[in-house]
């Protein structure tokens, strides 16, 4: 059993930050090809039920990959599946910038779809060492590590934005922004804490275990956790809405130059950062249900009122 330290060892320490470090590198490297969203549509002169079509690419890369991640992180360890992950992750989302240069939606598609299947590899990895940082701490810190994604994620859609700006190719920007964050993530994996030393269960039947003989039957295990997917599925939803739309709703529909769009997703990141920044403490004060409510309620509102504000400054 785990127990709180008062006063984590400086490797810990590094290690918690190491992987605090590793979200935001996450988080950086997606979205300066997201903050080009408006201009990829733009580009590629695509209808918005189509482009709609495209943009799902990176979440129907992760769902494809079902357990995949989890067996690449045991094999390979958390370091080298964060690292490899994120070079994958670099190429396909190069190699989507190359579609868009080319004008084929396919290779944008196909680019998308991989990138988000070595998310899925990344993120696995990531919050595993992040679960095995919080043991050694002994409190809650999975909010604080997820405020990294989203510093990450806003840098990446500035940097985006930025380079859209100066009129830097897309290709050119993203080839850059690949290996800036590939070079991020080799750097804060080598500070990760030590891989663990598997169990030898040889000579244990799992099926005897207490846990097995009191796990639910399958469709106890659909009751429970079809609410919970339904909840999650809500909560991530405004951020797979801002991600994808931001830009293309600023460009679309409240006369923002498609250059400049990406500040949507500029705010949205960065007011995600101030809540994962003060959500430990929010839960430990008015719980988990209460939460959730009131949480996915702002979630409604705000997304209610972007869609229906008349311009772009209440929009953002």
């Amino acid at each position: 059993m785990q127990t709180s330290q008062r006063h984590p060892s400086s490797l810990l320490r590094r290690s918690r930050w190491a992987a605090t470090a590793a979200f935001a590198t996450n988080g950086a490297l997606p979205a300066s090809l997201l903050a080009r969203y408006a201009e990829v549509k733009e580009s590629l002169g695509l209808s918005a039920a189509l482009f709609g079509v495209l943009v799902v690419g990176l979440g129907l890369g992760g769902a494809l990959v079902v357990h995949l991640p989890g067996v690449i992180s045991r094999r390979l360890g958390v370091a080298r599946s964060a690292g490899l992950g994120t070079a994958w992750i670099g190429g396909c989302l190069v190699l989507a910038a190359a579609g868009v240069a080319f004008g084929s939606p396919w290779v944008v598609l196909l680019g998308l779809i991989l990138a988000g299947a070595g998310d899925a590899v990344v993120d696995v990895a990531q919050n595993s060492q992040g679960i095995r940082v919080q043991e050694h701490y002994g409190r809650s810190l999975p909010n604080s590590m997820h405020a990294g994604w989203s510093i990450g994620a806003a840098v990446g859609g500035a940097v985006g934005t930025g380079a859209a700006l100066l009129g830097v190719p897309l290709l050119t920007h993203m080839a850059l922004w690949a290996a800036v964050c590939v070079l991020a993530m080799t750097l804060c994996a080598r500070r990760f804490l030590p891989e663990p030393q598997p169990l030898d269960n040889t000579e244990t039947d799992p099926s005897e275990t207490p846990q097995a003989r009191a796990a639910p039957r399958p469709g106890r295990m659909v009751l429970i956790l079809a609410p919970l997917a339904l909840v999650a599925l809500a909560g991530i939803s405004v951020e797979d809405i801002g991600n994808n739309w931001s830009a293309v709703l600023l460009a679309g529909e409240r006369d923002v130059a498609a250059a400049s769009a990406g500040v949507g997703l500029t705010v949205l990141l960065a007011a995600q950062f101030i809540g994962r920044m003060v959500g430990d403490r929010v839960i430990d004060a008015l719980g988990g249900r209460s939460t959730l409510l009131i949480s996915l309620t702002a979630v409604v509102l705000g997304l209610g009122g972007a869609a229906w504000a008349p311009n772009a400054a209440l929009t953002l």
